[in-house]
């Protein structure tokens, strides 16, 4: 994930994976975070319920990121 602006130190990252707006949706994923520096850093996705399977849905992330 890339910052819009750069900091002047590395931020604290905060993410939260949620489904997509459906009724039916019911995979559950965890989200961690790494290699954070002043203008980027990476995010892991990762799915609980059924390792190794594909989603079916499109996952949204909230992010923030408090420098």
């Amino acid at each position: 994930m890339t910052f819009p602006d750069a900091c002047t130190v590395a931020p604290v990252v905060l993410v939260t994976p949620r489904s997509e707006s459906c009724t039916s949706c019911d995979n559950t994923c965890s989200a961690t975070i790494h290699r954070v520096s002043t203008t980027q850093c990476v995010v892991n996705i990762r799915r609980l319920d059924m390792p190794g399977r594909r989603r079916g849905q499109q996952l949204q992330l909230n992010k923030v990121a408090i420098p």
